[in-house]
């Protein structure tokens, strides 16, 4: 799922987790989402929303994505000792000047 943001946004990204269309009840399991920052690979933790409807939210600071560029992305799901990565994509940030 690719996903487009301006330049020193901090709503978080919000996903919502499906199986065959469906929202998955994720209550139990943990999220991270993770993406090659400009000093390496960041690592956002996730929180549940609304687990019984798959809602899992991640927060995003002013400095998180600071350069106009494609950041790959992945997230990853754990659940007990399974961890599954289950969305794989690109964050695209965009210039929000006016200029």
């Amino acid at each position: 799922m690719e996903i487009t943001r301006y330049k020193g946004d901090t709503d978080p990204i919000v996903f919502t987790i499906k199986k065959n269309g469906v929202p998955l009840d994720i209550t139990g399991s943990s999220f991270s989402l993770s993406y090659g920052g400009v000093a390496g690979i960041v690592t956002l933790p996730g929180t549940l929303l609304e687990p019984t409807a798959g809602k899992v939210s991640f927060a995003v600071g002013a400095g998180d994505f600071p350069t106009v560029k494609i950041y790959k992305y992945k997230v990853v799901k754990t659940d007990g000792s399974v961890v599954k990565t289950i969305i794989k994509s690109f964050i695209i940030i965009i210039d929000d000047s006016v200029q």
